[in-house]
């Protein structure tokens, strides 16, 4: 069984944030909007690849980043 979790581009995660103009402070706020409790150290940990998301941070990613799960993943340009 594959893990989804597993493949992440915390590269890729960053640039977008960052492209929208969102601190990794208003994107933990936007995800506790969504019932995700993950706070800005988690954030940054997750730019840098020392933590990866679970499915349910991803797919919120998706929403408030206007992405794919298989973009973040590394699996589409």
């Amino acid at each position: 069984m594959t893990n989804n979790k597993l493949n992440f581009s915390p590269n890729r995660l960053r640039q977008l944030r960052k492209k929208h103009r969102f601190s990794q402070q208003f994107l933990s706020d936007l995800l506790g909007r969504l019932g995700l409790q993950v706070n800005q150290s988690t954030i940054s940990r997750y730019e840098t690849g020392k933590e990866i998301p679970e499915m349910p941070v991803l797919k919120a990613f998706t929403v408030i980043l206007d992405t794919t799960v298989e973009y973040l993943q590394g699996r589409k340009v």
